[in-house]
C-alpha cells in the first residue's frame, strides 16, 4: 500500500512507465517496495522490485514529480 498523498493517478502510472522503459519488468512479477523519500521525508518517491527468469533481482525508483515533467 502506498501514501501518495498528492501525487495523481497518472503521475504514478507514468512514473512506474518511465521506469518501465529502463527495464521491461512484468507487472506480475513487480512489487511496490517503498513511497517514501528518506531524502525529502515526503511521499513521493516510487520503488519497485522485480525478479527476472534468471532470479536476479532488478530494483528500480524514481521521484514522482521528475519521472512526469513535461509530459502534461
Amino acid at each position: 500500500m502506498t501514501h501518495m498523498s498528492g501525487a495523481t493517478v497518472k503521475q504514478f502510472k507514468d512514473a512506474l512507465e518511465v521506469m518501465r522503459t529502463v527495464y521491461p519488468y512484468k507487472d506480475e512479477n513487480t512489487r511496490i517496495v517503498s513511497d517514501t523519500s528518506l531524502y525529502a521525508a515526503a511521499h513521493t518517491y516510487l520503488e519497485i522490485a522485480t525478479r527476472d527468469e534468471t532470479g536476479v533481482m532488478v530494483n528500480l525508483s524514481c521521484d514522482i514529480g521528475s519521472a512526469t515533467e513535461g509530459q502534461e
